[in-house]
């Protein structure tokens, strides 16, 4: 019985806590305003069989000619014809230049400039996987604001500036943008005219309570979890010295813990998560490809806390992101889902116990969902991120 309440509270008030941190107003110092002085950003874009996607991408980064960006696009030993895409559209142009890495990648077979794109260059390399693309683009970026995204991933017009203006505190090393579903956004989605499926309605309901909610409340507390694979943001200097990517099930979780570790030794430095700064990615659309994902995420959580267990049990009362990770992220996200299935058989397998606590349990997470899921949706209509008629189609 003692357990059961504790469960309870544990998976009814770290929610209310997240709510409470992530509306509380901001602090002057906290606030951010467009400035004029904008940086200059690398984006490194991993390729591995991405042929059908690439045009979209090109696209995309076609809109930042204002900025002073460096596009680096890697194929990461594609067995598509990602490479051909590459070279027939972008006019791809053999450069004589190799730079010695500071961190190991599998050979480098050519480095290519755009002949039609004058800021993209294109890395040829075998293929070692997302991280080992990374670091190989690493070596290669000729800007101290490292921005890395999927392939796949459209970013918003404003989006670098956002990122420009959020590093102009020179103590932020590392920041994550808040990532949009595709489908659910009325201004890029031109395609989808139907009703959004309830699958997809879901994804996004998790993805605003996640961005809009959760991380912001971890950012203000120096307790980020994971800056997103999709779109982070780095100083080149803070990668280097943390050497680069690790090849991982996730390499987006180890290098935010291991930027975590950082901070413990320079406390004057920080990470934070810049929600106004969009990024648009696709979810998946059947229930066999959501599992996939989902089993693949839980898989890199795993691995990550398994690695870094000492660090976080020895810190879990002493550091607020190991905290979270322990009490939210393990005991509130993960064994609270097999808490409720195995309180459910009980229940429905020995009627005479007592289920009070069960009842109890069950209304306060329907009620905390429901305010957890409204105030997140309050959250992104303040920003840039969701329109108010897009909020409508997942309610």
């Amino acid at each position: 019985m003692l357990f059961s309440i504790t469960m309870m509270l544990i998976c009814t008030v770290i929610p209310l806590v997240h709510i409470a941190v992530a509306l509380w107003p901001k602090k002057e110092k906290e606030k951010m305003a467009f400035v004029n002085d904008r940086h200059a950003f690398s984006l490194l874009i991993p390729c591995y069989n991405e042929a059908g996607i690439l045009l979209t991408t090109i696209k995309g980064l076609q809109q930042f000619s204002n900025y002073e960006t460096q596009v680096i696009l890697i194929n990461d030993g594609s067995t598509d014809h990602t490479m051909a895409w590459l070279t027939k559209h972008l006019e791809l142009a053999l450069l004589d230049e190799y730079r010695i890495a500071r961190i190991h990648h599998k050979p480098i077979r050519g480095v290519y400039q755009s002949m039609l794109l004058e800021n993209v260059i294109v890395i040829d390399k075998q293929n070692g996987g997302k991280a080992d693309s990374l670091n190989a683009g690493l070596a290669y970026c000729a800007h101290d604001l490292v921005v890395t995204l999927d392939a796949d991933s459209i970013l918003q017009k404003d989006a670098l500036q956002h990122c420009s203006n959020a590093f102009q505190q020179a103590d932020v090393v590392a920041g994550g943008g808040t990532v949009k579903i595709l489908q659910g956004s009325t201004k890029f989605h031109k395609k989808n005219t139907s009703p959004l499926n309830i699958l997809v309605q879901s994804q996004i309901m998790e993805y605003i309570k996640g961005f809009f909610i959760l991380k912001s409340s971890l950012s203000r507390m120096n307790a980020m979890l994971v800056i997103s694979g999709a779109f982070g943001v780095f100083r080149k200097s803070l990668l280097e010295e943390l050497d680069g990517f690790r090849q991982t099930i996730g390499e987006d979780i180890d290098l935010t813990i291991r930027i975590q570790q950082y901070l413990m030794k320079h406390p004057e430095k920080k990470m934070i998560c810049i929600p106004d700064a969009i990024c648009y990615t696709e979810c998946p659309e059947t229930w066999g490809d959501v599992f996939k994902q989902r089993i693949r995420w839980q898989k890199a959580f795993v691995d990550s806390v398994i690695k870094y267990h000492q660090f976080l049990l020895a810190h879990c009362f002493r550091r607020s992101f190991a905290f979270f990770v322990i009490m939210d992220a393990i005991i509130a996200g993960t064994f609270s889902t097999y808490f409720t299935m195995v309180a459910i058989l009980t229940a429905l397998l020995w009627p005479g116990a007592n289920q009070a606590w069960l009842l109890t349990y069950v209304v306060l997470s329907t009620i905390t969902t429901f305010v957890y899921n409204i105030l997140a949706i309050h959250q992104s209509k303040k920003g840039t991120a969701y329109t108010l008629a897009e909020c409508k189609q997942f309610l």
